[in-house]
């Protein structure tokens, strides 16, 4: 009898290892400092509680403490080798790291292990797609596609490496895709833009782009991009409306002034023309397109000596300019 009450007030009163890491869980982002202790003490009672572990591995991976994180992740995979939510991690923290080929190993590993997580072929994806092999992470975007079919975020990574292999329509049909799943954010809009752009549809990039400057007015792409298309079909006075409404938002964007500068000039207002290019080179000494642009205005405004000058400096930054003299 007395055996039994003491395992009784064992079950009702002990907290095990297992408690704590449940506890940990449930605070999650929602209060990391507490989940940290709770995730401590697990560990503290049980050495090899793999899930304290790879959720203490969590928590420090989105705080930025990526080493203790890749350190607890280590001694997971020790643990217990099959473990595949642990490499998927482990991926997601040399991703943060910018190691993706190492984590391309860590993703392709949990994948060996369980073939039907789509996050798993989503991560491995994204990093292929940092390293410029967009056709390897559109075929993994596609099979995270193929094991969960309402994965936007699988869908926009797979539209945005169709836009880097310059398969515009293709990926234009994913980003409909997301409306059709009812996500309408600003930038799911001005990426389709970009593929209406480049196809040369700029009544559709136009409609994308004043949607998203109605909706959000501090899009500083959306106001670029409209002042390349304006520029791009010769509507120099509304191109530099939206570069300056670009300029408003980010004042430190050298090429930008100096895109109003070339509009300016093209309009032959010298004087804005020179205002704007100025303040390029201001911002950014070396560029020599600015220095070159700045020149053909002095040059019209007979500052030969300036012009001269301004071209001298253009050679000194960039010897093979030659071709911009002519």
């Amino acid at each position: 009898m007395f055996s039994y009450y003491k395992k009784l007030i064992q079950k009702l009163f002990y907290k095990d290892s297992n408690y704590y890491c449940e506890r940990g869980i449930a605070r999650g982002n929602n209060n990391v400092e507490e989940a940290l202790k709770d995730f401590n003490i697990a560990i503290n009672i049980d050495k090899e509680n793999i899930n304290a572990y790879n959720n203490r591995a969590v928590l420090n991976n989105n705080l930025g403490n990526y080493y203790d994180a890749l350190n607890d992740l280590n001694h997971v995979t020790k643990l217990n080798e099959n473990f595949a939510d642990a490499y998927n991690n482990r991926g997601n923290v040399r991703s943060n790291l910018n190691d993706h080929r190492e984590a391309i190993k860590d993703y392709t590993k949990a994948i060996s292990i369980d073939s039907n997580n789509a996050y798993y072929f989503n991560n491995r994806g994204a990093s292929k797609f940092t390293l410029k092999r967009y056709k390897e992470a559109e075929k993994d975007f596609t099979e995270a596609l193929k094991l969960k079919e309402d994965f936007s975020e699988a869908y926009f990574n797979r539209a945005m490496a169709k836009y880097n292999m310059k398969m515009f329509k293709l990926a234009i049909k994913d980003f409909n895709k997301l409306f059709e799943l009812n996500i309408h954010d600003s930038a799911i809009y001005i990426q389709r833009a970009l593929c209406f752009y480049e196809l040369a549809d700029y009544d559709n990039a136009i409609s994308d782009l004043q949607y998203v400057i109605q909706t959000d007015i501090h899009q500083t792409l959306a106001y670029y991009t409209l002042g390349n298309i304006y520029e791009r079909i010769g509507r120099f006075s509304k191109a530099i409306k939206f570069y300056n409404l670009a300029l408003d938002l980010d004042p430190f964007d050298a090429n930008m002034y100096f895109k109003c500068g070339l509009l300016y000039s093209k309009l032959n207002n010298n004087q804005k023309a020179l205002e704007k290019l100025n303040q390029a080179i201001r911002l950014d000494p070396y560029l020599t397109e600015a220095y070159v642009e700045r020149s053909k205005i002095k040059l019209k405004n007979s500052k030969i000596l300036d012009a001269a000058e301004d071209l001298a400096k253009a050679m000194d930054i960039d010897p093979n300019m030659t071709a911009a003299l002519v």
